[in-house]
């Protein structure tokens, strides 16, 4: 997957196309992708995502900025692990991005960049200022400019019609509510995110504070079964280890204390980043972080 930065020109007959941010690249945003690129085979042509960083919100409405799920970097790398994605645009949305209007998205990016034959999107997508561009209007500019609008329907989260739509917000509520098997569920694999280690931290293999990013979907205070990984030196994949994660909260820094089962360790230092898997929760927190070491002895 090639990664292009704000612009990119197609010289060629064009691609299929997605947009979105993807944040998390969930269940549903794997369905997209699978019908993205059934489109570019049925049309012969490449496939490509236009993303955005930051989030959009961020900008039009920063005091619901919906917290991440996954970095940039994450995201691009679990695009191109689907295979379904030949070009990934990053556009950054700033204050240019927030005023530009549906039809001057759909004229520089899809129809003068990307050369688009088709568009796969949710069906409650929409583009530009005030989210005029929803999928009826993209089908009327589609008529216009020579594309076909492939509108996907939202999978669900769960088997009950009741059930709301596997999303970004629903993913980030489960999180945020600790209940983290549904989250994995939804994201088809358990939620991870790094952290750093704090001063006066010496081996994971007793109760190690960690300092979790601000502005990423942090859980539930809580205690959880999951792992912890650390990149070798000089290695190219994360070496991860069985471990009890207690996420407290800390003024508006989230700290999770680190408990490696007996005879297990991970060498940390203080400032180092550490790989955090959040597999299931089998507890409430202990008391807030006055204490780290004060953690549990139930892996014994």
């Amino acid at each position: 997957m090639k990664v292009h930065t704000n612009s990119i020109r197609f010289d060629g007959p064009g691609s299929a196309v997605s947009i979105g941010v993807f944040d998390g690249i969930h269940r549903g945003h794997r369905r997209v992708l699978a019908m993205l690129r059934e489109e570019g085979l049925r049309l012969g042509l490449p496939t490509a995502l236009v993303t955005f960083d930051p989030h959009p919100r961020a900008i039009t409405q920063p005091s619901a900025a919906p917290p991440m799920l996954s970095t940039l970097d994450e995201r691009l790398d679990m695009l191109a692990q689907s295979g379904d994605v030949d070009h990934c645009v990053v556009l950054r949305f700033d204050e240019m991005q927030r005023r530009q209007t549906a039809g001057d998205f759909v004229r520089s990016v899809l129809v003068e960049g990307l050369r688009a034959r088709a568009l796969v999107v949710g069906e409650n997508f929409a583009c530009g200022r005030a989210r005029q561009g929803n999928v009826p209007w993209l089908e009327a500019a589609g008529r216009k400019h020579g594309f076909v609008v492939n509108p996907i329907i939202l999978a669900k989260a769960g088997a009950e019609p009741s059930a709301p739509a596997c999303s970004s917000s629903e993913t980030r509520r489960l999180i945020r509510a600790g209940e983290i098997e549904a989250a994995a569920a939804l994201l088809e694999r358990p939620y991870a995110l790094s952290g750093t280690v704090l001063p006066g931290s010496g081996s994971a293999s007793i109760d190690t504070p960690v300092a979790l990013p601000s502005g990423r979907c942090t859980p539930a205070a809580g205690l959880y079964a999951g792992e912890v990984g650390l990149r070798p030196l000089g290695g190219a994949g994360m070496a991860w280890r069985r471990a009890h994660l207690e996420v407290h909260a800390a003024g508006e820094t989230a700290v999770c204390s680190i408990r490696m089962p007996h005879g297990a360790h991970v060498e940390a230092g203080p400032g180092q980043a550490l790989g955090l898997r959040f597999h299931r929760r089998i507890g409430r927190a202990a008391a807030p972080m006055a204490h780290p070491g004060a953690l549990y002895a139930s892996m014994e």
